[in-house]
């Protein structure tokens, strides 16, 4: 026979009569002479599963995460509910004996890989919340990158594996999830110093992954290299541009970065280019903001505003002055637009924001005699209107305790009589729309020229920035409550940080800031880590 040795390209049937095929088509003649029926001469596929050898096989011993592989073979690549997972139990399998074959290995690490990444999201995110597009944290993605690098590939095992360890208890997972982490750091260097990787999608969502790991591991100088990944990757997002963050997973990854990064330069009391109106504008030319996007353009403009107050110090008399008063003329601005934003969010929602229960959950802040330190807990129709009101509610807090700063402050500005007024004094008295603020000046008793504080518009209910403060921790129980999952422990950290860190320096508060101040610290959410401070 011509072809194959040893493969016979006869019809099936004559092959399963053992006799001489004719080979003609679509039937051969020795069934047509026999009256049967010509089985035709496509072979059937056969697949053979590679299998390790007997000698090579593992024992493995079971865990509560086969529930979560046997949901995820019926249901594609989906890992099931993160309730057939029960912190009585082990995430991780425990594998003994020899290792198995090189394809198999790679087979378990990739299917492993995606049970772990879908886990990790379902352990996240809660299941009413997943899917919808006002609420999708950039970690939602994970399981949508193709991991075509080993930056994305082990940074993004890090987290899932660091985060399910602890809620899990299972010190496997985290033993290895720091093993991963130091391999992504490794492998996130090298993809920075290769060009045709440094400004892919998955390098950006490495460094993202890697600085989550750092808040929530603390490995060693965390806070270091923490701050030193916030450089790395706001420069690596200026050299990809504006124009590369506009739609898709980018824009995505962008909206949560410039999260981080407008908190760690708040924090280093620093603008930085995400502050330009260029940056603030220019990723959503393709998509409208949400209401939270427009929150962090308030807390945008917060470094700028902070550096302009620490430069109080190199100024003196009428410098000082104008300076004071530009400052409270951005936090008017500020405090205009954050009442705007709260607007919108009324009429954008059908029902109410939130209401009032009773407190369930218990705290160390609490006090044996006097009771809980809050009594009432605040309900949300979800967990995304609970992140964006905790993060209006803290914004407020940073606002309006730095404008009563700067009214307790402007009064005490003496103001040298040589430069008190402008160029055009007195002729600018007769213009009411003068830009300075030579009509403002009052001389005290003393002889000194000094700010007409009722010239300003009166605080009013915002001297009462700490009832927002209560408001921040009257909202934690909703989101640290089980069905929330670790979205909720997430959602709390940076305006639970923004209030601890204004309260804790207040001296005129201390009293009544003090049981917020112990609140605060007592749910333990690393607040220096993403803290900020008042103006």
């Amino acid at each position: 026979m011509v072809g194959v040795a040893g493969k016979s390209k006869g019809c099936k049937t004559c092959r399963q009569r053992k006799i001489a095929c004719g080979l003609q088509r679509p039937q051969c003649v020795q069934c047509v002479r026999s009256n049967r029926v010509c089985a035709g001469y496509e072979r059937e596929k056969i697949f053979v599963p590679v299998q390790p050898s007997a000698k090579d096989r593992k024992t493995v011993m079971k865990s509560s995460f086969d529930e979560v592989r046997k949901t995820a073979s019926t249901n594609g690549a989906s890992a099931g509910p993160a309730g057939s997972l029960t912190r009585d139990s082990k995430i991780c399998p425990r594998v003994v004996g020899p290792a198995t074959s090189a394809g198999a290995e790679i087979l378990a690490t990739a299917t492993y890989r995606q049970y772990l990444l879908n886990a990790f999201v379902s352990c996240c995110i809660p299941e009413t919340q997943r899917g919808q597009n006002k609420f999708r944290p950039w970690f939602v993605l994970l399981p949508e990158f193709l991991m075509r690098t080993k930056a994305l590939e082990t940074s993004s095992l890090a987290i899932s594996a660091a985060a399910l360890g602890r809620l899990y208890d299972d010190p496997v997972l985290i033993r290895e999830s720091l093993k991963l982490y130091t391999q992504g750091l490794r492998e996130l260097r090298k993809a920075l110093w290769n060009p045709k990787l440094v400004y892919d999608d998955e390098i950006l969502a490495a460094c993202l992954a890697l600085s989550m790991y750092e808040l929530m591991e603390c490995p060693a100088e965390a806070w270091y290299a923490y701050a030193s990944h916030c450089n790395g990757w706001l420069k690596l997002v200026q050299l990809r541009g504006v124009d590369a963050h506009t739609s898709g997973i980018a824009h995505e990854l962008f909206v949560g970065l410039r999260h981080q990064g407008i908190l760690y330069s708040m924090e280093m009391r620093q603008p930085t280019f995400l502050s330009e109106p260029l940056w603030m504008e220019g990723p959503w030319k393709d998509s409208p903001k949400r209401l939270l996007d427009r929150l962090v353009d308030c807390l945008a403009l917060a470094p700028g505003i902070f550096k302009q107050s620490d430069d109080f110090k190199n100024l003196r008399s009428r410098g000082l002055l104008d300076s004071a008063l530009d400052v409270t003329r951005k936090c008017w601005q500020l405090d205009t637009t954050l009442q705007s934003i709260y607007n919108d969010l009324e009429k954008e929602t059908p029902g109410p924001l939130y209401w009032s229960v009773l407190s369930e959950e218990d705290n160390q802040a609490d006090d044996p005699e006097h009771g809980k330190v809050f009594p009432v807990a605040f309900q949300f129709p979800d967990l995304s209107m609970a992140g964006t009101m905790m993060m209006y509610w803290a914004t407020t807090v940073v606002l309006w305790s730095g404008m009563c700063e700067l009214y307790h402050f402007i009064p005490t500005i003496e103001v040298d009589a040589v430069d008190a007024y402008c160029f055009n004094y007195p002729n600018c008295l007769r213009k009411p729309d003068s830009p300075c603020h030579c009509a403002d000046l009052i001389t005290t008793s003393s002889g000194s020229l000094r700010f007409d504080l009722s010239r300003l518009p009166p605080l009013g209910h915002r001297t009462d920035f700490l009832s927002h403060a209560r408001n921040v921790c009257q909202s934690v129980e909703y989101c640290l409550k089980n069905p929330m999952q670790m979205g909720g422990a997430f959602t709390v950290t940076a305006p639970l940080s923004m209030v601890f860190e204004t309260v804790k320096h207040d001296a005129r508060y201390v009293l009544r800031t003090g049981y917020i101040y112990d609140f605060c610290q007592n749910w333990s959410l690393s607040p220096s880590k993403q803290s900020v401070t008042s103006f």
